[in-house]
């Protein structure tokens, strides 16, 4: 469509163009009436060159982005994805695409030709990380039917591996807090000796294996590790010791306090001779003391897996 215009200039400095239509396009159109207008600055205005100098645009220091985006090779997949998160989470890929200033090398991951390759990470451990960076950093819940448990079991692998400590800090603290109850305690020690979790987290596991009747299963046992089993056989034996000397010390007292009343009177001496006969065979089992025994687990747990590591 042909555009007829006409420039004007007004006093203050500023260029008018009014643009209007042919008044046969008008009609073959069926274009309204209204008037476009478009103005331009004209920048040898020293009016416009003052209120420039004056409202100076400024960069903002924290939310002014230049980012681009890398290439990731993952098993046989490719992913272009933005760098912001690597480099602010990971001191790894920081130290990768910050080079120093003058640095003239190409970084890997500006072409699929060059992709960063991630060694033994597969592609749904790396998807489950973006869906983190992308969609899940201010929600709980994964993104898609991937059940709790891998979703931040792979988080954390990946994390523990290239060092996003903040992101591996939010898979522990789901894992071990938010996801006790549906992860077995072996699967759950074994998750924390293999990626290093802190002692801390470990010691309810720690604790469940030691107190419950049956050992640890060959299965469990090749799980864990000869070290840890040999630990936690330990720990098992001497809680069962401690309670069962335990035992015997109160129910030689109670005897001892049974046979000293009795001397005192015969409806007394009987009345409490039967308590005493009550207690002593209604005393808990070993497996029940054992269930109860907080203080004695958590000493031995102290004594066994020092606050010096975690295995």
């Amino acid at each position: 469509m042909k555009l007829y215009s006409h420039d004007t200039e007004d006093p203050c400095g500023t260029i008018t163009i009014p643009i209007v239509a042919s008044r046969d396009q008008m009609t073959s159109h069926r274009v309204t009436s209204k008037v476009r207008a478009l103005t331009i600055v004209n920048p040898t205005s020293p009016e416009s060159a003052e209120e420039m100098q004056q409202s100076a645009v400024m960069r903002h220091p924290s939310f002014y982005f230049e980012d681009q985006l890398v290439t990731f090779k993952v098993e046989n997949r490719l992913f272009r994805v933005h760098r912001y998160f690597f480099i602010r989470e990971s001191a790894i890929f920081r130290d990768m695409f910050l080079l120093p200033s003058g640095a003239t090398r190409e970084v890997d991951g500006m072409s699929d030709e060059r992709p960063v390759v991630l060694p033994g990470v597969t592609i749904e451990e790396f998807e489950n990380l973006l869906k983190f960076f992308y969609f899940g950093m201010m929600s709980d819940r994964p993104t898609d039917n991937h059940s709790n448990n891998a979703y931040w079991i792979d988080i954390l692998s990946i994390a523990t591996r290239f060092m996003f400590e903040e992101v591996r800090a939010r898979a522990i603290q789901r894992i071990w807090f938010s996801l006790t109850l549906s992860i077995d305690p072996v699967d759950r020690l074994a998750l924390g000796l293999k990626y290093n979790v802190p002692r801390y987290y470990l010691v309810q596991s720690y604790s469940q294996l030691i107190r419950r009747d049956e050992p640890l299963t060959d299965e469990e046992a090749r799980k864990l590790g000869a070290d840890t089993t040999a630990r936690l056989a330990k720990a098992r034996e001497l809680l069962r010791e401690t309670v069962y000397k335990k035992q015997l010390v109160e129910a030689s007292e109670l005897q001892t306090l049974g046979r000293g009343v009795r001397g005192t009177g015969r409806y007394l001496g009987r009345g409490v001779g039967r308590g005493v006969s009550v207690v002593v065979h209604s005393t808990h089992t070993v497996q029940e003391e054992i269930s109860i025994r907080t203080v004695e687990v958590s000493e031995i747990i102290d004594d066994v897996w020092p606050e010096t590591g975690n295995s």
